[in-house]
């Protein structure tokens, strides 16, 4: 489970989502972990397979955990926690908007936060639920 979560918005106004990491190379693994699973997870459909679903839940400090899920084939591919209310309006209101956000993952460069998105072209793109 990933504790710490950054939400942005692309010039476009694409949401942009993913956990914060405390290096490039663990941020840029979780990353190409998330493609990994999302090419098994085409290789292995069917007609009749499930998307991707999102579910957001609840937890016991009134914030939310984001549980993205492959099916059954695949199971539960990661768990974004701690996301407060206003995170997940603003999220919600721009994938409405854009019908689909980036799954990425940040880290701290020169004492800013970068996203693998903009430093190495890597994120996972999910069309909405």
């Amino acid at each position: 489970m990933i504790e710490n979560v950054h939400f942005c918005l692309t010039n476009d106004g694409t949401p942009i989502l993913g956990g914060i990491f405390d290096s490039e190379d663990e941020a840029i693994l979780t990353v190409r972990n998330y493609i990994a699973l999302a090419k098994l997870k085409q290789n292995s459909s069917t007609e009749n397979s499930e998307d991707i679903s999102l579910e957001f839940i609840r937890q016991s400090d009134c914030r939310f955990k984001l549980l993205i899920n492959f099916g059954e084939t695949i199971g539960c591919m990661e768990e974004l926690a701690n996301i407060d209310e206003l995170m997940l309006k603003r999220f919600k209101k721009n994938l409405e908007k854009s019908s689909y956000f980036i799954l990425t993952s940040f880290f701290e460069e020169d004492e800013h936060l970068t996203s693998a998105i903009y430093s190495r072209n890597l994120g996972l793109i999910i069309y909405k639920f």
